[in-house]
Order: C-alpha cells, then sequence, then structure tokens
C-alpha cells in the first residue's frame, strides 16, 4: 500500500504512532512506602543547601531532567518514558520523602543513586534544589549564614584624666614660742637666806654621815 497515494491512511498511521508513542512516554504510578513518604527532611532547605543540591543535579540529573527540570535534556529522547516536568504541581505536591525514595532507588530508565551519591545528606539537599525548580521558585527557611554583628576594630582612644593636686592647706596650728625664762633678780639678803638655808643642810648631813661612821665603829 502506498501510504502517499492515501492520504486519509497516512493520517491514520501517523495518529496511531503518535497516540503510542505517548502512552509508551506515559510515566506508570510510582508507589512509595508510607514510611518512606512519611521520612522528614534533615537538612534545612536554604541557599547552602540549594547550591549543593544544583552541583549534584549538574552531575547526574541534568542530562535527562534539563537544567531547570522540564524534562528536555539531551538524554531525554532515548529514554523509554518520560522523565516528568519538575515544576508541575504534581510533582511539587510530593512530599521530600517520596523524592529521597525516588532519586534513591530509581526505576525503569531512572537509576537509583544510593551508591553513588553515598552520603544521603547529598541526596536530601538534591531535593531541596528540586523544590526550587517550582513555577515561581522557593523561598529558603532559614539564611545561609547566621547574621552576627560586626564588631568595631577601631581601639576607642580614652581621654587623658587631668588630675588635679588637691590644694595645699595653710597651716593651721598656732606655733607656740618657748617661754623666756628671765634670771631672778635677788637682794643680798634674800641671797644670805638661801646660803644660810643650803649651810644647814649640809651641816644635817653631815651629821648624819658621822653618826652612821661612829656605829660602824
Amino acid at each position: 500500500m502506498n501510504l502517499k497515494s492515501n492520504p486519509a491512511i497516512a493520517a491514520i498511521c501517523i495518529v496511531s504512532f503518535s497516540a503510542f508513542l505517548s502512552l509508551s512516554l506515559q510515566q506508570k504510578p510510582w508507589p512509595v512506602p508510607d514510611a518512606a513518604k512519611n521520612k522528614k527532611n534533615p537538612v534545612a532547605l536554604n541557599d547552602a543547601s540549594i547550591a549543593s543540591g544544583k552541583a549534584l543535579w549538574g552531575t547526574h540529573c541534568k542530562s535527562c531532567h534539563g537544567t531547570k527540570g522540564l524534562g528536555d535534556g539531551p538524554k531525554a529522547s532515548q529514554l523509554s518514558t518520560d522523565p516528568g516536568d519538575f515544576t508541575k504541581t504534581s510533582f511539587q505536591t510530593e512530599t521530600d520523602g517520596a523524592l529521597f525514595y525516588k532519586t534513591s532507588e530509581g526505576r525503569d530508565d531512572m537509576p537509583g543513586f544510593k551508591t553513588k551519591i553515598a552520603n544521603a545528606n547529598d541526596i536530601w539537599a538534591l531535593v531541596n534544589y528540586m523544590r526550587s525548580l517550582k513555577k515561581g521558585g522557593i523561598t529558603p527557611t532559614t539564611p545561609t549564614t547566621p547574621t552576627t554583628p560586626v564588631k568595631d576594630t577601631v581601639k576607642k582612644v580614652e581621654k587623658p584624666v587631668v588630675v588635679t593636686p588637691p590644694p595645699v592647706k595653710k597651716d593651721t596650728l598656732k606655733k607656740e614660742n618657748p617661754p623666756v625664762i628671765k634670771p631672778e633678780t635677788l637682794t643680798v639678803q634674800e641671797q644670805i637666806t638661801r646660803l644660810a638655808t643650803r649651810v644647814d643642810s649640809l651641816e644635817r648631813l653631815l651629821n648624819s654621815v658621822k653618826a652612821r661612821v661612829d656605829t660602824l665603829k
């Protein structure tokens, strides 16, 4: 049968082939165990983890899923299954645990990466990058690095302290001059009387000494 001579039959063949191709590329359901589906992502969704996941995406995923997750990578046409569009709501509504499970285990054309990416946290970071592919993007829940106040490294020069000496106190104590002893002015009679008194005292002392000497003889 010459298809060129029968356009109607040619059109039917083209439609049939397109339908077959569409069915062959259509993704079949991919069930995920509840335990895996409910796993929480231990890697914070922030700029750092998204950047780490993006690097892994460029190495392992971009060739099939495309740069922006649209399923238009250079190897996508060689696949027997549809690589999917990761920007769609149907993909983005899947849990982090489900995406981690599918990335780790793989299926059909999709290889499992649990051996190629040995560190589980790296796969979780890859999941965080998949979240950034949704339409409109995402806002990281935590900052990349904590904000720390910048300390002032300029040393402050303290003003010199001016010490004012206390005022000199004036000596409030009145200095007393030593008393002036004036020589006694005695009359001749007074001098004779004092001399006689001393003589009498000496005579009594002499008599006392003699009496003691007599007792010793």
